[in-house]
C-alpha cells in the first residue's frame, strides 16, 4: 500500500510538530501553525485570536531531556503531541487519545464513534490521523470506514470497506465532539476507495484548515483543502492547489504541510515523484483568498523534503521558518521573510559526515525546539536541537538518566504547554511503554 503507508510518514511528522508555547500572563496576538500552535490565557475568549509568542527567554544549549512518565498499551504507527492551556493530550493509533495536565500523568480518553460490523462481519471503525491546537481547542481528524465493503479488496486491493474524513474537537482533552456521519466531499474517479483527512492546522483569522487525500485500492492521490469554524462543519476552498507537475508522473498523495498566519496567508506543500524514480521534488503554494494559489519558487525543493511550516508571528519572528532535511540529508531549517527568497541552516550533527532526518520543530517559551534523528555509518540515534532564533542551533545533550531501552535517548516529537516541552518517543511494539520526556 504506498500510498497509505507513505501517508502515515507524512502525516506523523507532520502533526508531531503541534504545541503551544508556554502561557504568559499577558500574550500578545500572533500566528499559530500545526507546528507552534499557542497557549490562551485562562481568561481569553473562544473568539479571540490567540498568542504565539517569540521564546521568552534564551534557551540553554545544555538542557537535556529527562523521563517524566510512560504511556503503557500505546503501540501506534501514528503519533501527535500538542499542548494548549490545559494541558497536553497525545493522540494514538485508533480512535483514542492521552490526556495530561501536567505531563506526567496520563488518562486514556476514547473518541466518541461506534465502532460496528458490516453482514459480513468486517469491523467498521475509525481512526485517528492528525492533531492540532490553537491554544484554548483541540483539533484531531482522520478517517472512518462504512459500507458499501468488499472483502476482495482486504486480500491486496486496499481497504474492505469505504472511507470517509471524520473530525472531534475538544477544549479540556476529556470531552469531544465528533464531525460524523459527515460523508466527506464528492470523490472524483479513480478513487472509487473514499477519502480521509490527512492533516490539518490552526487559522488565527478563525476556524481551521484540513487537507484531504482520495484512495484507489493500493494507490492514492491529493485531495482538496477543506475550512470549518469550529472544526465540525467542513467545507472546501474554492479552489485546490496544483496537483500537476513537470516531469511528474501523479499528482502527490496528500499535502504534507500545511500553516496559515494573521493575515490569512495559507502555506500548503507536498512532495512529488519525479519520472523514472529519479527521486522526488518539495512543492510550496501560498493563497490569501483560496481562489489564487502561488508556487514559491524560490524554495529549493529539488531533493529535499520538507515536513512542518511556522509562520511569523505578531510582535516577534517575522519570518516564515521551514524544517525538514536538504537533498544531503542532513536536517535542515529554512526561514523566508517574504516567500520569495529563501536561506537555509543545516542543523549541527557533531560530524561533518553525519546524515539525518527531522521529525519535528515547534516554537516554544523556551526556543524553537527540533527532533530528528543523526547517523554515521551505522550508528543512528536521536537528536535535539534548541535555538533562540531559528537559525543559530545548538545540539542538545541527551537526557539518559532512567532509560527504558537501549534506544531511549530522548524524544521523537515534541510539544509546549503549561509545564514546558514535553517529548515523547515513538513505540511500535505494545510490550514497550511511550516514554514522556521533560525538556529542562
Amino acid at each position: 500500500m504506498r500510498a497509505r503507508s507513505h501517508a502515515l510518514l507524512a502525516v506523523t511528522v507532520l502533526v508531531i510538530g503541534c504545541g503551544p508555547a508556554q502561557v504568559s500572563p499577558s500574550p500578545s496576538v500572533g500566528a499559530v501553525s500545526p507546528a507552534s500552535s499557542a497557549v490562551a490565557s485562562a481568561s481569553a475568549s473562544p473568539k479571540e485570536a490567540v498568542a504565539s509568542p517569540s521564546p521568552s527567554r534564551s534557551p540553554a544549549a545544555g538542557s537535556t531531556w529527562h523521563q517524566v512518565a510512560s504511556l503503557k498499551d500505546a503501540a501506534a504507527s501514528r503519533s501527535g503531541i500538542v499542548g494548549f492551556a490545559g494541558g497536553y493530550v497525545v493522540m494514538r493509533d485508533g480512535s483514542r487519545v492521552w490526556f495530561s495536565a501536567d505531563g506526567k500523568t496520563w488518562t486514556p480518553v476514547a473518541l466518541p464513534f461506534k465502532t460496528s460490523k458490516d453482514s459480513n462481519g468486517i469491523e467498521l471503525k475509525a481512526e485517528a490521523h492528525a492533531i492540532a491546537s490553537d491554544g484554548r481547542q483541540l483539533l484531531v481528524v482522520g478517517s472512518y470506514t462504512h459500507e458499501p465493503c468488499d472483502p476482495q479488496q482486504g486480500t491486496g486491493g486496499g481497504p474492505e470497506c469505504i472511507g470517509s474524513p471524520i473530525s472531534w474537537t475538544s477544549t479540556d482533552g476529556k470531552a469531544w465532539q465528533s464531525s460524523y456521519p459527515w460523508p466527506g466531499p464528492t470523490v472524483p474517479k479513480p478513487y472509487n476507495q473514499g477519502s480521509e483527512f490527512t492533516t490539518a492546522w490552526p487559522v488565527p483569522t478563525g476556524g481551521w484548515d484540513a487537507a484531504v487525500a482520495y484512495f484507489a485500492g493500493e494507490a492514492g492521490g491529493v485531495g482538496g483543502i477543506f475550512h470549518s469554524a469550529d472544526g465540525l462543519v467542513w467545507k472546501a476552498l474554492p479552489k485546490t492547489p496544483p496537483t500537476k507537475l513537470t516531469g511528474s508522473p501523479n499528482p502527490p498523495e496528500l499535502w504534507g504541510v500545511g500553516a496559515s498566519d494573521s493575515t490569512g496567508r495559507t502555506v500548503v506543500g507536498a512532495a512529488w515523484y519525479l519520472s523514472g524514480g529519479t527521486g522526488s521534488v518539495t512543492r510550496l503554494f501560498s493563497t490569501t483568498d483560496g481562489y489564487t494559489w502561488t508556487p514559491l519558487e524560490g524554495y529549493p525543493g529539488d531533493g529535499s523534503d520538507t515536513i512542518v511550516a511556522i509562520p511569523p508571528v505578531i510582535g516577534g519572528s517575522t519570518s516564515w521558518l521551514f524544517g525538514g532535511v536538504d537533498k544531503t540529508p542532513v536536517p535542515t531549517v529554512w526561514s523566508s521573510p517574504d516567500l520569495a527568497t529563501f536561506s537555509a541552516v543545516g542543523l549541527p550533527t557533531g560530524s561533518q559526515d553525519a546524515r539525518g532526518s527531522l521529525n519535528a520543530l515547534i516554537r516554544s517559551a523556551q526556543g524553537y525546539v527540533a527532533t530528528g534523528q543523526v547517523s554515521l555509518g551505522e550508528q543512528s540515534r536521536r537528536a535535539s536541537w534548541i535555538s533562540a532564533d531559528g537559525a543559530s542551533w545548538a545540539l542538545l545533550a541527551r537526557g539518559l538518566e532512567t532509560p527504558i531501552s537501549s534506544d531511549a535517548d530522548g524524544p521523537d516529537i515534541v510539544a509546549d504547554g503549561p509545564a514546558g516541552v514535553l517529548g515523547l518517543t515513538w513505540t511500535f511494539d505494545s510490550d514497550m511503554p511511550a516514554i514522556v520526556w521533560l525538556l529542562d
